[in-house]
């Protein structure tokens, strides 16, 4: 026996729920009442359209990763051959960036240069001074 086909409003209500639309903007979309929404999103049929979906869109993510495992190899030497042999000094940058990132060598995207206030610098040779003080007295009492 066939499977029946859900009613095309439900698959539609289903997707618009899934790509995150809440229901006043759905009811102003479709000009059904939110009522009428609310109940077509909750039956059995819409529940089973979520679940497929999900599970097609997980299939497909497990799908993708294996195929790229498989001809990762390929594609390195590949960026390697770029990061080499390129004409175009921008392409071969790219690749070297590409790589060095793929080794875990993220270049720093910002460098803070700060130089200490006149107050930090006080408080800095104010700690130093108490510091010795405490070093010394230590010293004198230890013997």
């Amino acid at each position: 026996m066939a499977q029946r086909r859900p009613p095309a409003i439900t698959l539609r209500l289903v997707m618009l729920e899934m790509q995150g639309f809440d229901l006043a903007y759905i009811t102003s979309l479709t000009n059904y009442a939110s009522s009428t929404i609310s109940t077509i999103l909750a039956s059995p049929e819409a529940i089973n359209i979520r679940r497929e979906i999900q599970a097609r869109v997980i299939d497909t993510v497990a799908e993708i990763q294996t195929d790229l495992q498989a001809i990762a190899p390929t594609l390195l030497q590949e960026k390697i051959q770029l990061a080499l042999t390129a004409k175009s000094e921008n392409v071969r940058n790219n690749a070297l960036t590409g790589l060095l990132e793929l080794a875990g060598h993220v270049p720093v995207k910002q460098v803070e240069i700060r130089r200490a206030t006149l107050i930090e610098e006080e408080l800095l040779r104010r700690s130093i001074r108490i510091r010795r003080k405490r070093l010394l007295r230590r010293r004198l009492w230890m013997g």
